[in-house]
């Protein structure tokens, strides 16, 4: 009877409580936590319809169904519980810790990172982390039973489907892993075929789920948009439209005197814009499309917009301050969260509107400036580590295992993959990079924490 307790009971009772402590932002708010465009998301799920400017997949498949139609408490307890079990997975597999590591990481995540936050929200960013610890732990774990690389596999694909950089982030990590295995150290190279197997399978859901909504193949709505809003804010198409004479032949050049008055923020959601204008976000997608196509395609254009997307990347990388926001505004019936919440989860519409979050009933708030002295403090001083760890790297490799530094150099490409798409195809956001940016500190944390032997012999080693 001991014995099936601690095999079976006692992890999962384990399991629980990290759920619970992960939750604690949420309870602390007194309602899951709301971004502006947590109503699209809601609205697209329970109608159901197709957002043109977000995938559908996370409003129908997450919020629909983990919801069974009455809370969204029930969201973020799957959030939450998927997350810990991939991080589950993958610190065992690189640092083999025990359950009583893990709920010291997870309290020590939920304090000092922004990912419990994150992971408490009614948005599809905590699934961004997940597809990188999973992908990660398909890459480097040499023996997966089937049964569990058929649910990773799953994780990833639903991950690549609930957001539209996902798939481009995974892209950029299997590119990005074939050159380490190359120059640096072996993967399991072949696993990409399980990768690719996510990516389609993820495509599959997407349109599958599409097509249950509006009995049409389609795969998004608004990537030319946000596209061309990403051409908007580099200058690089008004100068296409300046000094191109093929751009004349497209009706969008009627308008170039007056992008100046136009970021891609406002070229996407003000309906005076010149997208609006021209019909909307699909009817814009035949020209769009050309309009990019040509762009990229001339040398001149394409070499600015590397050039963008290389500092963009670095600029990216440095945005780690979080946020959720809070305001009076959340208790509007005209707030899109505060419409749907009353619209399909009446019950819970006070205590959303009591919420830390919408100023509850003695005007509390939520302040994050200590969280966030907390969270940059914690990356730039990841910073110095990566630094010293470079300077002193064959000495380190004596006093880390082999197994370890290789998880953190993926753990460094993910971190990275994540910057260079959402810079380069969205903009440079901070809510895109605090969302990921956690696992550097995380990581290094816990290597140090479990090597902290090794290592304080060879700093004492070093000062005698």
């Amino acid at each position: 009877m001991k014995y099936t307790f601690y095999k079976y009971f006692y992890p999962f009772l384990v399991f629980l409580f990290g759920v619970f402590i992960f939750t604690l932002p949420a309870l602390y708010n007194g309602y899951p936590f709301v971004d502006w465009d947590s109503g699209t998301y809601i609205g697209s799920g329970m109608t159901p319809f197709i957002p043109n400017d977000r995938p559908s997949v996370y409003g129908w498949l997450i919020i629909r169904k983990s919801s069974w139609f009455s809370t969204l408490w029930l969201v973020v307890l799957f959030q939450n519980s998927v997350l810990l079990y991939v991080l589950w997975k993958f610190l065992k597999h690189f640092f083999a810790i025990t359950l009583k590591s893990y709920l010291i990481i997870i309290t020590f995540l939920t304090i000092f990172s922004s990912i419990a936050w994150y992971s408490n929200q009614i948005m599809p960013d905590v699934f961004t982390p997940m597809l990188g610890l999973a992908t990660i732990f398909i890459l480097t774990k040499p023996t997966i039973k089937i049964p569990e690389m058929v649910l990773f596999i799953l994780i990833i694909a639903i991950a690549t489907a609930v957001h539209n950089a996902n798939v481009w982030i995974l892209v950029s990590i299997i590119v990005g892993a074939i050159f380490i295995h190359f120059i640096a150290f072996k993967l399991l190279i072949t696993r990409i075929i399980h990768l690719s197997i996510a990516i389609f399978l993820g495509i599959i859901i997407t349109l599958s789920i599409n097509y249950k909504i509006e009995k049409r193949i389609i795969y998004t709505k608004g990537a030319h948009v946000f596209l061309m809003g990403r051409l908007l804010d580099t200058g690089i198409l008004e100068k296409y439209l300046s000094e191109e004479e093929s751009a004349q032949k497209f009706s969008f050049y009627q308008f170039k005197d007056s992008l100046t008055n136009y970021t891609s923020r406002n070229f996407l959601f003000d309906y005076n814009s010149p997208m609006h204008k021209a019909g909307g976000w699909e009817a814009t997608k035949p020209e769009y499309s050309k309009i990019i196509v040509d762009v990229v395609s001339k040398p001149t254009y394409a070499i600015l917009f590397v050039k963008n997307a290389v500092i963009s990347t670095f600029s990216q990388l440095l945005q780690n301050s979080f946020e959720i926001p809070t305001d009076i505004a959340f208790k509007s019936v005209e707030c899109p969260p505060m419409n749907e919440i009353s619209k399909f989860f009446k019950s819970e519409k006070r205590a959303y509107m009591f919420s830390r979050q919408a100023f509850n009933l003695w005007g509390q708030t939520i302040d994050f400036s200590l969280l966030n002295v907390a969270t940059t403090f914690s990356f730039y001083f990841s910073g110095l580590c990566i630094v010293l760890m470079l300077i002193k790297l064959r000495d380190i490799s004596l006093i880390i295992p082999a197994n370890q530094l290789k998880g953190f150099v993926l753990i460094l490409l993910i971190v990275v993959a994540n910057a260079f798409v959402t810079a380069t195809l969205a903009s440079v956001c901070y809510r895109f990079q605090a969302r990921i940016s956690w696992l550097i500190p995380t990581y290094l944390f816990v290597m140090i924490f479990l090597n902290f032997k090794a290592i304080k012999k060879y700093i004492l080693t070093s000062i005698v």
